[in-house]
């Protein structure tokens, strides 16, 4: 049976087109005008004032290439006076780096979220910045501690700007199919699934993120109450039984009953996939915002 409630987004949820406008830098009548002409929707409240939610001030601010002046308006962290502008982009791996390096957990943050609100897609920010600036601190686990104690606090300062991005994504229609999905048995890395969760999210499905080590049974539990169109599973590192983890994909690929299960993760390269026209490799965040949005789009539900 599908029974689902929709999950809990950002604790400031709407701001007034005054809160807006001056976010943004533009005049209040400006935002009215491009409410009134259906460029950025509005709701009215009981007293008949104007609110707009945050997912979709955001998705307006992407479209029309606006700024941002002041984020924390939208209750999204400020940077330390750093540009973020989209012609800076090539720059965004380093600028992550540094930030990450010097516990500018802040400044990484306000990064991440300002990359998306000027348009780059998540797939991107977590195919690029993100995977590029924490592979380089992964280096430094060959120096002893030190490099571990550093790996950790970046994942975590990751963990909590994907987080942060994931509240102001606009909030998937009524009728949106679900997705969920997790690491592997076994699978000890977070962040995986927390990427897959939010470019799934981005691309108009109501997510489920089921965590690491997230053994078969309990997907197979997940599938049957949410009855998803859509499944992840995460290898960060090969199984420890190849066999059993196919027999497992299998399993879920059978519960799925017409939805896709895609798999991912350096781990899984040399692993065998059983033969479904429902399982799927995929390479990279972006594919899999690709693939996700192919299937939620009109026509693109099996």
């Amino acid at each position: 049976m599908k029974i689902h409630k929709r999950a809990n987004r950002s604790s400031i949820e709407y701001v007034s087109p005054k809160l807006l406008a001056t976010a943004i830098g533009v005049s209040e009548s400006s935002l009215k005008r491009w409410t009134d002409e259906g460029r950025l929707e509005a709701e009215r409240t009981a007293g008949g004032h104007r609110r707009i939610a945050v997912g979709e001030a955001v998705r307006f601010v992407r479209n029309a290439g606006l700024r941002v002046i002041r984020p924390e308006l939208l209750g999204l962290a400020r940077a330390s006076g750093t540009s973020h502008a989209q012609d800076d982009r090539e720059t965004a791996t380093e600028r992550l780096l540094a930030a990450l390096e010097s516990d500018g957990a802040a400044e990484a943050r306000s990064l991440i979220v300002s990359l998306y609100m000027e348009g780059a897609s998540p797939g991107w920010i977590c195919d690029v910045p993100i995977r590029q600036a924490l592979e380089r601190i992964g280096e430094l686990w060959e120096h002893g501690a030190g490099g571990i104690f550093l790996e950790h606090r970046a994942t975590e300062t990751c963990l909590q700007a994907l987080g942060e991005l994931r509240l102001i994504l606009p909030a998937p229609p009524g009728d949106a199919p679900v997705a969920l999905g997790g690491g592997s048995e076994g699978e000890v890395y977070v962040l995986p699934s927390l990427m897959a969760a939010t470019v799934v999210a981005e691309a108009g499905f109501e997510v489920r993120n089921l965590g690491a080590d997230t053994p078969t049974v309990a997907l197979l539990e997940a599938i049957r109450h949410y009855e998803p169109q859509l499944v992840w599973i995460s290898y960060s590192v090969p199984p420890r039984n190849p066999r059993e983890a196919v027999t497992g994909l299998a399993r879920l690929a059978d519960a799925l009953n017409g939805g896709s299960l895609v798999v991912g993760g350096r781990g899984s390269d040399g692993l065998p996939l059983p033969w479904s026209p429902a399982v799927h490799r995929i390479e990279t965040m972006s594919e899999l915002a690709a693939f996700a949005r192919g299937l939620s789009a009109p026509g693109g539900r099996g």
